[in-house]
C-alpha cells in the first residue's frame, strides 16, 4: 500500500540430484526452512533483522531454484513446509517439465539414453503471503540457440528456464490465495514411479553402449593390421 514499506525474502536453493536420493532432499529442504525460521540470528545488523522478521511474520517467502524433485510424490514435501507450488496453482493440467530430452536435444547429445522428463526447477510461495499473489507463470529459454546452424542441438542450458510474475497487494485488505493443492493429493503409491529410466538403467545403457563401441573399433582395428 501507497507509503508503506514492505519486505520480501527470497530464497534460491540448489538440492541434491538423482531420484534414489529424495530422503536427502527431503532432509535439506527441513535444514533450510529451520534456518529460515532463525535467520536473523545471523544477521549482525539490527535494522537487516529487523527486515527478516517483518518479512517472515507477513509470511513474505519466496523459494526459488533446482530443487531436483524427481518423483511426483516429492512435491509432498513442499506442501509439508508452507509453500505452495505456484506452477501447479497455475498449470494444474500442464506437466510443466523443465528438464526433457525429448525437447532438449542437449541432454542426450551429452548424457545419451536419459528419457526422464521432469519439473526438477521450482518457483515457491509461502502460504498465506499478505504482499504477493502469482497471476502468471511460464517456462523460458526453451528455443535452440543455433536453429539450423552450426551445433544446433544447442540449447540455453540443460533446464529450461521459469518466470513467474506476481502481483503486488495494494488494497487495504491482503490478498488471501486460495491454493488448489493440499496434502491429498500427493498420496498413493503411482506417484512413487517417474515413469522413466532409473540413473542406474541410464548409466547400465551408457556402460554396454561403450562396451560396443570398444569391442567393434578393437575388431576393425585387428581386421585392418592383420
Amino acid at each position: 500500500r501507497e507509503g508503506i514499506v514492505h519486505q520480501l525474502l527470497v530464497v534460491s536453493l540448489h538440492l541434491v540430484a538423482f531420484e534414489e536420493k529424495y530422503r536427502i532432499r527431503r532432509e535439506e529442504l527441513e535444514d533450510i526452512m529451520q534456518l529460515l525460521n532463525n535467520l536473523e540470528q545471523y544477521e549482525e545488523h539490527p535494522a537487516i533483522q529487523q527486515r527478516i522478521r517483518e518479512a517472515k511474520q507477513a509470511k513474505n517467502i519466496v523459494v526459488i531454484g533446482d530443487l531436483n524433485l524427481h518423483i511426483k510424490f516429492e512435491t509432498r514435501f513442499l506442501y509439508e513446509m508452507g509453500l505452495s507450488d505456484i506452477w501447479l496453482e497455475l498449470h494444474e493440467k500442464d506437466p510443466g517439465y523443465s528438464w526433457d530430452p525429448l525437447t532438449n536435444s542437449m541432454i542426450n547429445t551429452f548424457l545419451p539414453f536419459d528419457n526422464r522428463r521432469m519439473r526438477l526447477d521450482r518457483i515457491c510461495l509461502k502460504k498465506g503471503s499478505k504482499l504477493l499473489s502469482p497471476r502468471s507463470m511460464e517456462i523460458f529459454a526453451n528455443r535452440k540457440v543455433n536453429e539450423g546452424k552450426w551445433m544446433s542441438y544447442l540449447y540455453p542450458s540443460d533446464h529450461f528456464g521459469l518466470k513467474c510474475e506476481f502481483r503486488v497487494n495494494k488494497s487495504k485488505e491482503f490478498f488471501q490465495q486460495k491454493y488448489a493443492y493440499a496434502l491429498e493429493n500427493f498420496q498413493g503409491e503411482h506417484l512413487k514411479a517417474t515413469g522413466f529410466r532409473s540413473m542406474k538403467t541410464i548409466r547400465n545403457y551408457r556402460v554396454l553402449a561403450l562396451t560396443l563401441i570398444l569391442f567393434f573399433a578393437l575388431g576393425a582395428i585387428i581386421y585392418i593390421f592383420m
